[in-house]
């Protein structure tokens, strides 16, 4: 008597042909070798090759591709600053999404793969080395200072056409940034300020030390959500925007202008706190350290950044 998986010898499933047994897996599971109609040998799980299902050895999943790939072809053509070199082969990958191009800027020779729905469409309109390079458009910051880091010089695009600049920390380290990473505030040092943040965390006098080995995280496990809705309300009076610069698209902190540590009465004082995105806030302590901060040093630093900044800041104290 023939057992049940024996009974699929011979018989067909989707594209396959079930030829012979093939092996047990580990776990008793019986594997069988199968032939399908494009002529390739597989070997499938018996409990796999169930009826009404299109099995194949793969072909199937890649012919219900097939009418995506009638792409006209655009060989030599140019979209806006691309020129078309030539198709980049399909994969199972790129084929859902139609056909990919490999294309030629024309301002600076730059390379890239495009699909040709986007050169069209005009969604890839303009080259990312190009726009780093463009006078019109490029902005010299060597020599500037962001947070810790001073820009000393800038290296050329990487592949993806992002400019790298070489910046110099007040630690000493040299470390490599780009444009936007500079200017937008997510890196102001080497990786000196979060070490010295993490250390200070560790020193009696931060503002969120705890002499309990696990030490407290942030002031909403220290007062309680009642804390969080209350520095919600500050921001919230600032019309969520950064009392310094005026940004509203950022993160935003409270900054405490008399310490939290040496001014305790202070804490949830509308009058004794300033709405700043993160990127100032970083700024001032890394000027003036964490725990201990006076009105003397806020209102040194906002004079400092009115002769740096001029008409650009927007004071609120």
């Amino acid at each position: 008597m023939q057992g049940r998986h024996t009974k699929k010898l011979g018989k067909r499933f989707g594209r396959l042909t079930v030829l012979s047994r093939h092996h047990k897996d580990d776990g008793g599971q019986l594997h069988f070798l199968c032939r399908c109609d494009c002529g390739n040998e597989v070997v499938k799980r018996s409990d796999h090759l169930q009826p009404g299902v299109n099995h194949s050895c793969g072909c199937a999943h890649r012919d219900s591709f097939k009418h995506l790939d009638r792409a006209k072809d655009i060989t030599g053509q140019t979209f806006n600053k691309w020129f078309v070199v030539s198709r980049v082969k399909p994969t199972d990958k790129t084929a859902r999404h139609g056909a990919k191009w490999l294309c030629r800027c024309t301002g600076c020779g730059a390379e890239s793969e495009i699909y040709g729905t986007s050169l069209r469409s005009g969604h890839r309109n303009g080259c990312m080395a190009c726009a780093e390079y463009n006078p019109a458009t490029f902005k010299d910051i060597a020599g500037q200072k962001f947070g810790r880091l001073t820009v000393l010089r800038r290296l050329q695009p990487d592949d993806s056409g992002h400019a790298h600049w070489i910046c110099l920390c007040d630690c000493g380290q040299e470390t490599l940034a780009v444009t936007h990473a500079l200017k937008s505030g997510n890196v102001v040092s080497c990786g000196c300020a979060h070490r010295d943040s993490m250390a200070a965390l560790r020193d009696p006098s931060h503002p969120y030390w705890d002499e309990n080995p696990k030490m407290h995280a942030n002031v909403r496990s220290i007062l309680g959500a009642s804390y969080a809705s209350w520095v919600e309300n500050q921001k919230r009076r600032n019309v969520y925007r950064c009392s310094v610069s005026g940004a509203k698209n950022c993160t935003l902190v409270l900054h405490h202008i008399n310490g939290w540590n040496v001014f305790p009465e202070g804490r949830i004082d509308a009058t004794n706190v300033v709405v700043l995105s993160d990127f100032i806030h970083k700024d001032f302590h890394s000027k003036y350290g964490y725990g201990g901060n006076t009105r003397e040093q806020w209102n040194e630093y906002i004079l400092s950044a009115q002769a740096n900044d001029g008409d650009n800041m927007r004071i609120a104290v």
